[in-house]
């Protein structure tokens, strides 16, 4: 009973020696920068869109209203205000959208993680190992 609770604690310690991860938890890779990026891009183009979409409309409201200035009707005031004042901030809301996008695009050409194989002579045999390796592109 010793004998295989010894045999069975060593496999499991061997098991867990030569397990390795796929990925490195914390780092992001190129591609997933770039990706987010793209996806920061539309949606700072997306409010800027709209943004200016709403302005447009309560700037027709506003038109509207002063087209009937003389037949004393202002129905409009609370929808121009609000349409107004949406569409503002959303085109405000674009501006980080637009300055991350810029820097995750500049993450993921500066900086990469990846596993590369390199050679490695043991007991006579050459061997290929994973290599961790990052690399930098210092900008002058």
């Amino acid at each position: 009973m010793k004998i295989t609770i010894c045999i069975l604690s060593c496999l499991l310690g061997a098991v867990n020696v030569y397990s390795q991860q796929a990925a490195v938890p914390g780092a992001m890779a190129t591609s997933s920068y770039l990706v987010k990026s793209r996806h920061h891009k539309t949606a700072a183009w997306v409010c800027l869109g709209g943004g200016a979409a709403l302005t447009t409309v309560a700037a027709a409201l506003v038109g509207e209203d002063l087209n009937q200035w003389d037949n004393k009707k202002h129905g409009n005031g609370p929808a121009e205000i609000v349409c107004s004042v949406t569409g503002g901030l959303a085109m405000l809301g674009s501006i980080p959208l637009f300055i991350s996008a810029a820097k995750n695009r500049h993450r993921a050409m500066t900086v990469s993680f990846k596993n590369e194989f390199g050679a490695k002579l043991q007991q006579g045999t050459v061997m290929t190992i994973p290599l961790a390796s990052l690399s930098l592109a210092i900008r002058l």
